[in-house]
């Protein structure tokens, strides 16, 4: 169906509502399996629906929350441990919340000052607080993210190929001075500034002249609905090894090398003892008398896999939703790492992961996460 005017979007949700065939579903049911084009089409002609679903997504992350610190409480009660410590600025902040919103009551709240309230009526209060608070901090997030976002260029391909030491140093200056709004330029800057080291130390950069090598692209990093294949991401892992956050890879250049790769012959080639001329690693494979670099391997056969010895991501669907042509990261408890915080499906094959693109808000929470 063409979903091009109001008439037409409420014609399909009353279809999905009773599709036939004795097939029944809820609202409730609905809100839960809704795909996003669906749902985008919705909102555009009822933006409320759009924010109580926000409200809703909200409270709910809130109540898991909760019920995640009642638990804690219970255990440390059962085992006579020390109950777990409440925020202390969190507390202060509802608190002053509260206060402030009772005494919009003006002479009421002259003549029946806050001390003199009852826990019950201060619960009820509390409530109102907590609530302004979701409120507020869901505005603060949108306007940080939607904030003249003119200002914020992204690093070009030419200057990663061609940009030296010194300049890197100018650009990560200027996006530490903005660092409220340059956080992942910041951390992007320092990574290629790492590698770039690494590469003048090996001596492959910079590029022989008239070769242009381009940038190096991830294959579980993909972008948007026509699934753009991205850039690696690199930072270090637990070990200190500088790896691809969203494939887990160590680069082909620069950075700590691979252990081994896998050529499309199905061979593998292992890290070998010894290094070439310019002191990059050697990779060697049974029966194979010559080594080479991962370079040289990866010119003579076209495309070469690194065998991965560091976990992936558990890359997730949406459980509750339809939409199966975008991936999500699972937060290790259930859910999603985005702020939608949506509830994770079974870790689906790293093959089927890297046909889809990846949500917006696990690539940005996962890079913020692989530099804390």
């Amino acid at each position: 169906m063409n979903l091009t005017d109001e008439k037409s979007v409420r014609d399909f949700l009353r279809l999905c509502l009773d599709p036939g065939h004795g097939i029944k579903r809820t609202p409730a049911k609905l809100t839960e399996v809704m795909p996003d084009p669906l749902y985008q089409a919705m909102v555009l002609y009822a933006p409320r629906l759009g924010r109580l679903r926000a409200d809703a997504d909200r409270q709910d992350k809130k109540a898991r929350a909760a019920r995640k610190a009642y638990a804690d409480a219970v255990a440390a009660w059962i085992h006579d441990k020390p109950a777990p410590a409440e925020d202390e600025q969190s507390t202060d902040r509802r608190e002053k919340y509260a206060q402030t919103l009772y005494a919009t009551l003006e002479e009421f709240s002259q003549e029946r000052p806050w001390a003199d309230l009852s826990p019950l009526r201060r619960a009820v209060w509390y409530t109102r607080a907590d609530e302004a608070i979701a409120l507020a901090d869901g505005e603060i997030r949108e306007a940080a993210l939607t904030s003249a976002p003119e200002r914020i260029d992204r690093i070009r391909p030419e200057f990663q190929d061609h940009a030296s030491p010194e300049s890197i140093d100018v650009q990560l200056r200027r996006a530490k001075r903005q660092c409220g709004m340059w956080e992942n330029r910041v951390a992007k800057l320092a990574a290629l500034k790492t590698t770039r080291l690494a590469q003048i130390e090996a001596g492959i950069w910079p590029s022989p002249a008239g070769e242009d090598t381009g940038p190096v692209l991830c294959p579980q990093n993909r972008r948007g609905d026509k699934v753009v294949q991205e850039e690696h991401f690199y930072a270090p892992d637990d070990t200190g090894v500088q790896r691809c956050v969203f494939c887990k890879t160590a680069p082909h250049q620069g950075g700590e090398p691979a252990r081994a790769y896998r050529t499309p012959d199905g061979r593998v080639w292992t890290l070998a003892a010894e290094q070439d001329e310019h002191g990059v690693p050697l990779y060697e494979a049974p029966f194979i008398n010559k080594r080479y670099t991962a370079l040289q391997l990866e010119t003579m056969h076209g495309e070469i896999a690194p065998a991965v010895d560091a976990p992936l991501p558990q890359y997730v669907y949406n459980a509750r939703s339809v939409n199966r042509t975008t991936k999500h990261i699972a937060d290790g408890e259930g859910h999603t790492m985005c702020p939608s915080s949506f509830h994770a499906s079974k870790p689906m094959r790293e093959e089927e992961a890297a046909r889809l693109a990846l949500c917006n808000g696990c690539r940005r929470a996962l890079v913020e996460a692989a530099h804390a």
